[in-house]
């Protein structure tokens, strides 16, 4: 078998137990290639739970693509993502495509994503990455610049989908660092970031203009921004973005969204 996917959405009656007992039954087909899975919307995981990767890399040594959702686990806290990181280290040597949701798991912070960066420094064979930390609302500026450094060491890096909507503590000061790094990525083709419900102003777009005028090979970019109360930026932040935009001969797909918070927001990605 090559391909596994798996949807548990909503499946409260599977455990920490299930979820380790599949673990180990995924680790017995050692050509796989790609694994999808998705346990969100329940309670019963832990962060015992992200242990499903196991500590030994050679049963995993041909996976090249991974996806796990665990979109609304709200007992997951800051050791599930540390648990997962101590895996993904493991799998540096093969892992190219990464996908991960977190979306609405309120009790993870600054501490976990800053497990998670240090856990993409190592791998340096991605080429494509999500992740998705909406309505986390513990995350800060450090767990965004945790994220940055991680990126920075990523060369092969063409594609980042980062979501952190409705992160209302997130402000310029970690749009610089995740700007300061997209710089060292030349290769970028493809960049999605949704960051409404932050504090970024006028100047965070700045910095992220800044780092657009490095990204020559750009094709995709989609931004969505917007606080909470109002929307934040003005004519001159769209000016900033407007000389960003001016540096991207490869840009054939652009989307631009300014809104306030709302319960519904459109689904762009």
């Amino acid at each position: 078998m090559k391909s596994i996917n798996l949807v548990f959405d909503s499946c409260e009656s599977f455990t920490n137990a299930g979820l380790l007992d599949l673990g180990n039954r995924l680790r017995r087909l050692t050509s796989l290639k790609s694994i999808n899975l998705n346990f969100g919307n329940n309670e019963n995981i832990s962060d015992e739970g992200l242990n499903i990767l196991g500590d030994d890399p050679q049963k995993f040594s041909s996976l090249q693509a991974l996806s796990l959702n665990f979109n609304s686990c709200g007992n997951i806290r800051d050791l599930g993502p540390n648990n997962l990181s101590q895996s993904l280290q493991r799998l540096g040597s093969s892992l190219q495509f990464l996908t991960l949701d977190f979306s609405c798991c309120d009790c993870i912070s600054d501490i976990g994503l800053n497990h998670l960066g240090e856990s993409l420094e190592k791998l340096n064979t991605l080429k494509e990455i999500s992740l998705d930390f909406s309505h986390c609302i513990r995350i800060k500026d450090q767990g965004l610049e945790s994220l940055s450094r991680g990126f920075a060491k990523l060369g092969l890096l063409y594609s980042i989908t980062l979501k952190l909507a409705n992160c209302d503590e997130i402000t310029n000061q970690g749009m610089e660092s995740l700007s300061t790094s997209l710089q060292t990525l030349n290769a970028l083709k493809k960049l999605h970031l949704r960051f409404n419900g932050s504090q970024i102003t006028d100047q965070g777009l700045k910095s992220l203009s800044e780092a657009l005028q490095t990204l020559n090979s750009l094709e995709s970019l989609q931004l969505v921004f917007g606080s909470r109360q109002s929307i934040n930026m003005t004519d001159q932040g769209l000016s900033h973005i407007a000389e960003g935009l001016k540096t991207l001969p490869s840009l054939q797909s652009l989307i631009l969204c300014f809104m306030k918070s709302a319960t519904f927001l459109p689904e762009i990605y």
